[in-house]
């Protein structure tokens, strides 16, 4: 999802909130949806927040619609209160939303919601690989890796391009399954029509 601001990735992150807090955004690299980097940016962020307006409700609200709206905002009402405060609509919605979904998360079966052992979501088992050289293609490395291009897309969402260029004293960290095994190129063979 992304909002008409230009907020993306699982924690919608803004582009330059991104950039402040170590998130790569590329044309072949958006870190916004990097489930690892991208929570750790977010846990940044919150904690900033809650330092700067002494509690989560307000600290939820200015990650939402920025410190500097929220600064503004208490000044101009003269209120410290989340719940006293007129806010945009969206804003105001996102901290009962999260109160909501906490409550729902910590209680699924008070609210109707049982969750059987089957219904819960397992990740499958992941390796990390450090990649410190460009990739040209990443369908082939996938291939190379013997897995699926897609495979590779749904471990690593936060690949946009169909390579990935590695500078001169970077590296990436890439998911795979712990499964995945090299293949040798020799043996790959592609479908014939």
């Amino acid at each position: 999802a992304i909002s008409p601001a230009g907020a993306t990735g699982f924690w919608q992150i803004m582009p330059e909130v991104a950039g402040h807090y170590g998130l790569e955004i590329s044309d072949e690299v958006d870190e916004r949806y990097h489930p690892i980097k991208s929570a750790y940016a977010a846990a940044k962020i919150l904690k900033e927040n809650y330092d700067k307006f002494g509690n989560w409700a307000l600290a939820a609200a200015a990650y939402n619609a920025g410190p500097g709206y929220l600064e503004g905002t208490i000044q101009f009402q003269q209120s410290k209160s989340y719940y006293n405060l007129h806010l945009y609509p969206e804003t105001a919605r996102y901290v009962i939303r999260l109160i909501a979904f906490k409550s729902l998360y910590e209680n699924p079966t008070r609210f109707g919601y049982p969750i059987s052992k089957d219904n819960i979501y397992t990740a499958e088992p992941t390796k990390t690989i450090k990649v410190k050289e460009t990739i040209p293609d990443l369908a082939e490395f996938a291939i190379q890796n013997g897995i699926t291009y897609k495979t590779l897309l749904e471990l690593n969402p936060w690949l946009k391009a169909k390579s990935l260029t590695v500078k001169e004293g970077k590296s990436y960290e890439i998911e795979l399954p712990v499964g995945a095994k090299p293949v040798a190129k020799d043996s790959i063979q592609t479908e014939k029509k």
